[in-house]
C-alpha cells in the first residue's frame, strides 16, 4: 500500500508495539498462515493477548459485523478456559464498522455481536457489558473514534466482493486516510449509510481474517493474488498474521 499512513498511539508501550509491527511488516505478510481450526485461531488470540498484557494496561479488540465469526464465538463460549491466565478487565471490544440504523435494529452489527458473543460472556461473569464500546444512538465516525482507542488486535470477515468492514471495491473512501473512522455514504450494500475503519484505520498490529463459505472462494483467491489491486479487493489493505478459512 502506498500513500499516507496515520499512526495513533496511547502511550510509549503502544509505540513499541507499532514500531515492532511496521519494522517487520513485510516479513509478517510473507509468513502469513492459513489455518483451518478454531483452536488455532484461539491459540493465536491467547498468545497475542498475553504478550500485550506485559506492555500495556488496556487491549482494544476490533470485531466485524456479519456472521463470519459466529462459529468461533461458539467455540470460545464452549471453552471458557480460553481466558485462563488473561486479565479480562484489560479488554475492550469495539466495532470495525457499523450500520447507521436505529438502536436495537437487528441489522446493526452491535446487536449481532452482543447477542452472539458479548452478552453470553457477561452472563458467564467473564466480561462486563461496559467493556463493549458501541456507537449507540449516534452512528457518527468522529464521535465513535473518540470512544474507542486504536485497535491492538482485530478480526475481519472477507466478503464475496473482497470488501472488509465497509470498505468496498472501487469507492472513493478507499483513499481516505485522514482519520481512523470514516462516514460511508452510498454503500453498494444496504444500508447505504455506515461508519467504518478507514484505509489507515485497518493498519492494526495483529489481524486475523476470516474467509468462510464457498461463495468467498474467489475473494480469497484474489486476496492471495499479488496481481489483484486494493481497488479490486479492499481486503488487501490488511496484513493479517493468520487467515482462518473453511473453504
Amino acid at each position: 500500500m502506498t500513500g499516507q499512513v496515520m499512526i495513533f498511539v496511547r502511550d510509549l508501550s503502544e509505540i513499541i508495539v507499532l514500531f515492532s509491527w511496521f519494522s517487520n511488516e513485510l516479513q509478517q505478510y510473507r509468513s502469513m498462515k492459513i489455518i483451518h481450526t478454531y483452536e488455532d485461531v484461539t491459540l493465536w488470540f491467547q498468545k497475542n493477548l498475553r504478550d500485550m498484557m506485559e506492555i500495556t494496561s488496556e487491549i482494544n479488540i476490533g470485531l466485524p459485523g456479519g456472521s463470519s465469526l459466529d462459529g468461533w464465538y461458539e467455540y470460545i463460549l464452549q471453552n471458557p478456559d480460553t481466558w485462563n491466565g488473561i486479565d479480562v478487565t484489560k479488554l475492550r471490544f469495539g466495532l470495525v464498522d457499523e450500520r447507521c440504523l436505529p438502536v436495537g435494529d437487528e441489522e446493526r452489527n452491535d446487536v449481532h455481536i452482543l447477542e452472539k458473543f458479548i452478552w453470553p460472556l457477561v452472563e458467564m461473569w467473564i466480561l462486563q457489558l461496559s467493556q463493549c464500546i458501541t456507537p449507540w444512538e449516534n452512528v457518527v465516525a468522529r464521535e465513535y473514534e473518540e470512544k474507542i482507542a486504536f485497535f491492538d488486535i482485530a478480526f475481519f470477515g472477507l466478503w464475496p466482493d473482497g470488501h472488509i468492514a465497509s470498505l468496498f471495491p472501487h469507492h472513493p473512501w478507499l483513499k481516505n486516510t485522514n482519520s481512523r473512522y470514516i462516514d460511508v455514504a452510498n454503500s453498494p450494500k444496504p444500508p447505504s449509510n455506515r461508519i467504518s475503519l478507514s484505509a489507515s484505520g485497518v493498519q492494526i498490529p495483529f489481524v486475523c481474517l476470516f474467509a468462510v463459505w464457498d461463495q468467498k472462494k474467489e475473494a480469497l483467491a484474489n486476496f492471495l493474488d499479488d496481481a489483484v489491486s486494493v481497488e479490486d479487493c479492499p481486503a488487501k489493505l490488511l496484513k493479517p498474521e493468520i487467515v482462518y478459512s473453511s473453504i
